[in-house]
């Protein structure tokens, strides 16, 4: 184990550095991407795209499902180097989401055109546009289905830097879609969706042919393996009650805003979620680069190192997030109006985007817990006591809604519960991978209480601090709160030993150099 494990902390730097180069490409894309789109579709059509986006992706539960089970199943194989078990499940795999994929027109047919039109809030002349624009939405969010596979392959070989080139490529394309809608005079919200169908099928054509050249021992075949269908049939489905209660959580509350607020609300909250996947990229990269060993490590029979990476990736996680997420909170009014621009800006932007940052903190302890659990392969228990609570978000928002609470309520009360969710999957991870409660709370809960009661104190402090006006006072002050987020968590949430392996990483970084 001592062999192996320098060069796999050493893969999981360069895997992780070559996903941080494709997030500040991504970044700036998407940056100027939502404000471009912003600008030629109008808040209007803006948030009626999202609304309706957010229809067909309330289905992405069973995508999750899917998703989830095809990494931890082909990370899993690979770390017990069992390439024909690793083929097997990879056809069977695929051959599930063409199945999900089927499903899913059915349903989006069936159930869809019924939610744009009677359901959600949409004035009269925009509905005919609303309704090809959901056609177009379907044909996008099965692209997406279709590449979850091929994607799950690329992770789980942990080649990192060519989903990186995949990604950017991705962002680019759709740049140009929007920069198109500048020339054309049809109706921009119809030619939108139909240009984004378009460019995720292109795609799709993209990873499917790299995974074929690049992985031609993995192909599509049909598979006679009851006992390896059953097996992801018992994952699959006991995974499939924890998605949809993250479903609902996630895409219920874009439907309750639109319901009690209308349309408008809509687009607050979309450019708030564009703030929280923006951000939540840098805690994300980590954890795309440390996923696969937990379950290879989980495999091959090194549960110390699996609870080293789980325990540590939770921890660092945070603190990645805690880093970029703090000089944000305290500047969220100024980065929204560069971004936007100050007309677009309104309160109800700067609120969700705030509260977003906060729960995306929160999130970040999750994945890596979760994939100690997912690799184990016993997540019954575990997706029935998480799912049942999380599920109570939605009563428990629209109840507060009814009763009169603002927009930002429901993601108060969304903020509450999931710290909540975070303690029961603690104490399951206790019971399943047997992970030590103090090692839990020495290693992770106590660095990041210090380190978030000492940044909320500062946050209150922020506006008090004499920064000159206009842009200069803007980049000193960001700058200074950026440094003080770094300080706080070097000092106060990383022992000795993480340092030691920051310093480590950083100087064999720059001797290559």
């Amino acid at each position: 184990m001592s062999d192996k494990q320098p060069t796999a902390n050493s893969r999981i730097a360069k895997n992780t550095a070559m996903l941080y180069v494709r997030m500040l490409f991504l970044t700036a894309i998407s940056i100027y991407t939502v404000r471009v789109t912003l600008q030629v579709l109008g808040a209007m059509d803006y948030g009626i795209y999202n609304v309706i986006a957010n229809v067909i992706a309330s289905m992405n539960f069973l995508v999750a499902t899917m998703s989830s089970a095809t990494q931890r199943f082909l990370s899993f194989h690979l770390g017990k180097g069992d390439i024909p078990a690793y083929n097997r499940a990879f056809s069977l795999l695929v051959w599930g989401f063409i199945a999900l994929s089927v499903i899913i027109v059915v349903v989006g047919e069936i159930v869809g055109p019924y939610f744009v039109c009677d359901v959600l809030v949409i004035p009269a002349e925009k509905l005919h546009a609303a309704r090809i624009v959901y056609q177009f939405t379907i044909l996008t969010f099965i692209s997406s289905v279709m590449m979850v596979p091929y994607h799950a392959e690329i992770v789980a070989n942990e080649k990192m830097s060519v989903y990186a080139y995949f990604s950017i490529a991705d962002g680019l394309m759709r740049l140009g879609v929007v920069v198109l809608l500048f020339f054309v005079l049809a109706d921009k919200l119809i030619l939108y969706g139909a240009l984004l169908a378009l460019q995720g099928w292109i795609m799709w054509g993209i990873y499917f042919t790299y995974c074929k050249v690049k992985f031609p021992f993995c192909k599509i075949m049909f598979v006679k393996d009851k006992a390896m269908a059953k097996e992801l049939g018992s994952y699959t489905g006991w995974n499939l009650f924890g998605t949809i209660s993250g479903m609902l959580t996630v895409q219920g509350q874009s439907v309750l805003l639109n319901i009690f607020f209308g349309p408008l609300i809509n687009t607050a909250k979309a450019i708030g979620d564009k703030v929280y996947t923006t951000v939540v990229n840098f805690s994300v990269n980590f954890f795309m680069a440390v996923s696969p060993q937990i379950v290879k490590a989980y495999a091959s029979g090194d549960n110390a190192r699996m609870l080293h990476l789980g325990v540590k990736g939770s921890k660092i996680s945070f603190f990645l997030l805690a880093v970029i997420s703090f000089p944000l909170l305290c500047e969220m009014p100024e980065v929204l109006c560069m971004w936007l621009g100050k007309s677009e800006v309104t309160e109800p932007m700067i609120a969700f985007s705030r509260l977003l940052l906060v729960y995306s903190l929160i999130v970040s302890l999750e994945p890596p817990i979760t994939q100690m659990i997912r690799a184990t392969g016993h997540i019954n228990r575990y997706q029935l006591q998480v799912g049942i609570w999380t599920l109570s978000y939605i009563p428990v928002a629209a109840l507060v809604l009814w009763l009169g609470g603002g927009p930002t309520a429901t993601l108060v009360t969304l903020i509450a519960l999931y710290l909540w969710v975070m303690v029961i999957r603690v104490r399951i991870a206790h019971r399943i991978v047997e992970l030590p409660y103090r090692m839990y709370v020495n290693e992770v809960v106590l660095p990041l209480v210090k380190v978030s009661v000492t940044l909320g104190v500062l946050y209150h402090l922020y506006p008090l601090l004499p920064l000159p006006g206009g842009f200069v006072g803007f980049c000193i002050g960001f700058a200074a709160a950026l440094s003080v987020a770094v300080a706080a968590t070097w000092v106060l949430g990383l022992n000795e030993a993480d340092r030691k392996f920051v310093k480590d990483i950083v100087g064999r970084r720059l001797l290559r150099r």
